[in-house]
Formats: C-alpha cells, structure tokens, sequence
C-alpha cells in the first residue's frame, strides 16, 4: 500500500468522527454500549466514506501473500479438530483457507462492511 491519497481536510474529518465516537462510546453505560457498538462502524463507514478500510483493497498477489504467511504461522497450532474463531475476517480469505485444516472456522465481524 502506498501513501494515503485522502487530502487533509479528508484526514482531519476521520479523526474528528473517530474522535467522537470513541468519546460517545466511553460515555456510554454497559447497556448502551451494547447497541452503541452494534452500530458503531456502519456510522463510521457512512459518515467517512472515504475510509481506507471501504476503498483500499489488496492485489490478488498481496492478500495471497498475506494468507500465506499468517496460514504458516497457525500451521503450527491449529489442528484437524479446533474450532478456529477469526475476528475481523475482512474478506474471509483466511478464514477459507483454514477450512482445510480445521474442523470448524467461525468469522465473526462487527460491521457488514
């Protein structure tokens, strides 16, 4: 990835709204928090559509690359009947891959996005 092309009036918005929502998640009480959280990324991502995570994507050969090397570092501790849990799957593209190796594999992710 190279050098983020947003400009910095783009930047600064994104931290304000990272700001806020961080602030209205500290605020916030145990039950709040529970729908706070639910929704939390969805408005992120729809209040800063420019963020990395909805316009960045990887090339076919860098998130091949990147499920190589993370797929040899669990090689050596997930075995044929784990239950492997992936938080924050993104793509699932690793998820996917430890299908082959693992009895279960659960994505789990906080945002549709």
């Amino acid at each position: 990835m190279g050098a983020d092309p947003r400009t910095l009036e783009q930047l600064r918005r994104h931290y304000e709204v990272e700001k806020e929502l961080a602030d209205r998640l500290r605020r916030s009480s145990r039950e709040e928090r529970r729908t706070i959280y639910a929704t939390l990324y969805d408005e992120l991502f729809t209040r800063v559509p420019e963020h990395p995570r909805l316009i960045t994507r990887e090339s076919e050969e860098a998130a091949e690359r990147s499920t190589t090397a993370r797929l040899a570092i669990l090689d050596e501790v997930v075995q044929p009947e784990h239950t492997v849990v992936e938080i924050a799957p993104g793509d699932c593209r690793l998820s996917f891959a430890l299908c082959a190796r693992a009895a279960k594999v659960i994505g789990v992710d906080i945002s549709d996005q």
